[in-house]
């Protein structure tokens, strides 16, 4: 019995455009008021269980048999907290997957960097959420923001792939064109806008959310300063967020939480089960159905993601002509 009711078979090691985030540890030396882990903003208690480093990778592999992903995230919590990073990191590089540490850079030295480089890690990807400490370190509950910076330049340093991302709140909203020429002049090549996600620590904090019209307001300038610069600059919206529809129909993300769960977006609180119960012939028919952009039937399996929401939720609203007036469409 597959998933959804029928099983596909696709072929292995398929090419993708597809990440997947391997959420390594639920631990973090952060307290972000916008992090989406379902487990936050709980205590200890809350948090899964992290299995084996063995068992795990085990698991892991199950599905890099499969398909060459776009790339593989270590995340977490936080992945410098994960005790087996460098093993894994050299395990995933032997079967040829490219991995990309995404850390809020606090534990992150030169000599760190260059272990995980010396395993494989491609690239590197860090939060800025402000250009100057102020704005970052409220909204990080610890001062991070200048480990954020060394992070960004130990990675440009390595010359591996490094990228930022800045989590849109109304709190550092307006930090935005800033933080883009920030990382322009520095060199950085890729800035990831997300819009703050109200699960996880948000959850509680309506104060946070984003007006659409200013977001896109303030993304457009944004998006100018980046083509100044030569900086790439792409956009995640948030679920229930009425931007519009994905061309694409093909599934481009999936997730494994630190207890082996397997999940249709690294945002979603519902997951597919525990990847080492999911039989061989469910899991070759779940990549066929990622690929074709047949994922309807996994409605009930996932939650909080914009891309099912677009794809698979209710149509456009009158925001979205809201969005058209003010350009971001």
């Amino acid at each position: 019995m597959s998933l959804t009711g029928t099983s596909l078979q696709v072929p292995t090691r398929a090419e993708s455009t597809a990440t997947l985030w391997l959420e390594l540890t639920p631990s973090c030396n952060l307290r972000c008021a916008f992090c989406y882990n379902p487990w936050r903003p709980g205590s200890k208690s809350a948090h899964p269980e992290k299995m084996a480093p063995q068992e795990y990778l085990a698991a892991v592999e199950r599905l890099v048999r499969r398909r060459r992903f776009s790339y593989i995230a270590l995340s977490g919590g936080e992945p410098l907290l994960y005790p087996r990073l460098p093993a894994l990191v050299s395990a995933l590089a032997a079967s040829g997957q490219r991995t990309v540490l995404t850390t809020n850079g606090r534990l992150l030295s030169r000599a760190t960097l260059n272990r995980l480089t010396g395993a494989g890690l491609n690239g590197l990807q860090v939060p800025l959420l402000a250009a100057t400490p102020t704005v970052h370190d409220q909204l990080s509950g610890r001062a991070s923001w200048a480990q954020a910076i060394r992070a960004l330049a130990l990675g440009l340093e390595a010359g591996i792939s490094t990228s930022a991302t800045f989590i849109a709140t109304a709190s550092n909203l307006d930090e935005l064109p800033r933080v883009t020429e920030l990382l322009g002049l520095m060199g950085v090549g890729h800035l990831v806008v997300n819009e703050m996600h109200s699960e996880g620590s948000a959850r509680n904090r309506p104060e946070l959310a984003v007006q659409p019209l200013l977001l896109g307001t303030v993304l457009n300038q944004a998006r100018r300063l980046a083509r100044e610069h030569e900086l790439q600059l792409s956009f995640l919206p948030a679920s229930g967020s009425n931007w519009p529809r994905p061309r694409d129909r093909s599934w481009h993300r999936l997730a494994v939480s630190p207890d082996g769960l397997l999940k249709l977006c690294n945002q979603s609180a519902r997951t597919l089960g525990p990847l080492n119960e999911i039989s061989d012939e469910d899991l070759d028919g779940l990549m066929c159905d990622l690929a074709r952009g047949q994922v309807a039937g996994y409605r009930g399996r996932v939650d909080n993601c914009y891309c099912f929401d677009r794809l698979y939720g209710p149509d456009e609203t009158a925001q979205t002509d809201m969005l058209h007036d003010a350009g971001v469409m």
